[in-house]
């Protein structure tokens, strides 16, 4: 990714600062992925990909992805989160800013400490509307009458469903999604 930056070709030239955070930051010794801010500016090209890829329900910010991963999987990117993930109380660390050469940032990344004890961070925040909820949603697109224990794109939490095994079947049975079990 920093060899990409480096070459600074568009929309890479739009970037403003990249931050880490999460269990790379944190100095894990095995991290599933490197968690990245990016904060940039937008140039009438990229505000017509972004719009365009709206329209076409894609990734409005694809373009800048792929710029900056290329086929790397391992990246997770934030864009324009910064503030936002300030507030919430996560820690960031400044990795580039613009007019730095990318060597500041090679060097920034070998200053991070080696931390056998960090991981990954605790997740038990829970989308208020699915508390109780668990792994029991159903879900529908609107206008289906049927949910779906998957969850397709633009559903709604329609009923929270068990299963339960007897001795020739399995059946399921669903309650309203503001029934708490």
């Amino acid at each position: 990714m920093l060899d990409r930056l480096e070459e600074g070709a568009w929309p890479l030239d739009l970037i403003d600062e990249i931050l880490v955070f999460g269990s790379y930051a944190r100095g894990a010794l095995n991290p599933s992925d490197v968690d990245l801010v990016v904060e940039h500016r937008r140039d009438d090209r990229l505000t017509s990909e972004f719009l365009h890829a709206l329209s076409y329900g894609r990734d409005p910010s694809a373009s800048m992805k792929r710029a900056l991963k290329g086929n790397s999987r391992g990246l997770q990117i934030h864009f324009g989160e910064r503030k936002t993930l300030e507030a919430e109380g996560f820690e960031l660390t400044l990795l580039w800013t613009r007019g730095e050469l990318v060597d500041a940032a090679r060097t920034r990344l070998a200053a991070i400490t080696p931390d056998p004890e960090a991981g990954r961070a605790p997740r038990d925040h829970m989308i208020e509307a699915f508390d109780g909820a668990g792994s029991c949603a159903c879900w529908a697109r609107p206008g289906s009458a049927r949910p779906s224990p998957s969850t397709p794109p633009h559903a709604a939490l329609v009923s929270c469903c068990h299963w339960t095994s007897g001795p020739f079947r399995r059946q399921r049975t669903c309650a309203p999604p503001s029934t708490r079990h």
